[in-house]
C-alpha cells in the first residue's frame, strides 16, 4: 500500500511540474528518477514525461516458469530480445541496449567492447554474410579457419604491422607460398574494413596494408607460379587406378577426375550438378552460374 501511495505521490508532483510551466528538463529528469525507482510504471511515464522518446526506456522484464528472466526492449522504433539466466544481468543488458540505440548502435549489433579477437571478429564476419543470404564459400572458409589456429588469440589492438610481418615469417618457413600468404593478408584486410565499416569496431586497417608492403619487399607476397602443362595421361592414368583400388573410397574420385578433364570444370561446379540438370537422353548436363558452355556433353 505504502509503494502505491509513492507512486501517485510521485505522479502527482510530476503533473505539478508540468502543468505548471516549469523547464521541461525538469520533468524529463523527474520521470527518468521515478522510472527508475517503479520499472513496471514504464507507461504511466509514457504519458506524463514532456520528452517521450529521450527518457522512457520501455524494458519488459519478465520471470520465465524456467526461472530465466527474458528481457525485451522497445525504443525509438527499435525492438531486440534476449534471455538471461539471471535478474542483475537482464537489467544491464537492458540498459546497455538502450544505450546503443540512443547512440545509434543497431539493436542486433554487438558492443565493440566484446569484440576483442580475430576470432570474434571472423564469427562476426561469416554471421553477417549468412544474415544476407550470402554465406562464405568453401575455400574462403578454409581461410578464415587457418586464420583462427594461427591468428585467432590474437587480440585486435596487437594486430599491427610487426605482428602481422612476423605471422607472414612463419607461414612462409612452413611452406605457404607467395601466392597462398597473398591470399591470407587479403582476407585478414577484408576483415578488419569489415568490422570497422559495418560495425564501428576500432581496428587497425592500414596495419595490414603496410604488412603486404613489406612482405612483398621481402619476397615473401606475390603472384602465384602459372602452370606451364597439363598432367600427361600417364599421371591420369595413375590417379584413377589409385582411387578405383580404395574400397572404402566413397566418392567416384575416378569418375569425377574423368569428367573434369573432359568438360575443364572446378570441382565446386562439378559438385553441385542435381539430377534436375542431366538430360540422360541426350547425354547433356545443363551448368549454373557463369560457366563457358552452357551445355557440355556428357562423357
Amino acid at each position: 500500500m505504502g509503494a502505491t501511495a509513492n507512486v501517485f505521490s510521485f505522479k502527482f508532483n510530476t503533473l505539478t511540474l508540468h502543468y505548471n510551466g516549469l523547464k521541461r528538463e525538469h520533468v524529463h529528469k523527474f520521470c527518468t528518477r521515478f522510472y527508475g525507482l517503479y520499472r513496471g510504471y514504464a507507461p504511466l511515464l509514457h504519458t506524463i514525461c514532456t520528452r517521450k522518446e529521450e527518457c522512457t526506456r520501455m524494458a519488459a522484464i519478465v520471470k520465465l516458469r524456467s526461472g530465466s528472466w527474458r528481457t525485451q526492449v522497445r525504443r525509438k522504433g527499435k525492438y531486440v530480445t534476449a534471455t538471461f539466466l539471471r535478474r542483475k544481468d537482464a537489467d544491464e543488458w537492458a540498459l546497455a541496449t538502450e544505450r546503443n540505440i540512443d547512440r545509434g548502435v543497431l539493436p542486433n549489433s554487438p558492443d565493440p567492447k566484446s569484440v576483442r579477437t580475430l576470432t570474434s571478429i571472423i564469427e562476426l564476419h561469416i554471421r553477417d554474410h549468412v544474415e544476407v543470404g550470402k554465406p562464405i564459400r568453401r575455400s574462403k572458409a578454409n581461410v578464415l579457419e587457418a586464420l583462427k589456429i594461427s591468428l585467432g588469440d590474437t587480440q585486435i589492438h596487437d594486430l599491427k604491422r610487426s605482428k602481422l610481418i612476423e605471422y607472414g615469417k612463419r607461414r612462409a618457413k612452413e611452406g605457404a607460398g607467395p601466392a597462398t600468404l597473398s591470399i591470407d593478408i587479403s582476407f585478414l584486410a577484408t576483415l578488419l574494413t569489415h568490422a570497422a565499416a559495418v560495425h564501428g569496431i576500432e581496428v587497425y586497417p592500414e596495419e595490414v596494408k603496410l604488412a603486404r608492403v613489406a612482405l612483398s619487399r621481402l619476397g615473401l607476397v606475390g603472384k602465384g607460379t602459372e602452370r606451364d602443362r597439363r598432367p600427361s595421361e600417364d599421371e591420369l592414368t595413375k590417379l584413377i587406378v589409385y582411387f578405383n583400388h580404395k574400397p572404402r573410397q566413397l566418392l567416384p574420385m575416378a569418375r569425377i577426375i574423368c569428367f573434369a578433364v573432359a568438360t575443364a570444370m572446378r570441382q565446386e561446379e562439378i559438385c553441385k550438378f542435381e539430377w534436375t540438370d542431366i538430360d540422360i537422353q541426350k547425354r547433356l548436363v545443363k551448368t549454373i552460374d557463369d560457366f563457358a558452355a552452357s551445355s557440355p556433353p556428357l562423357a
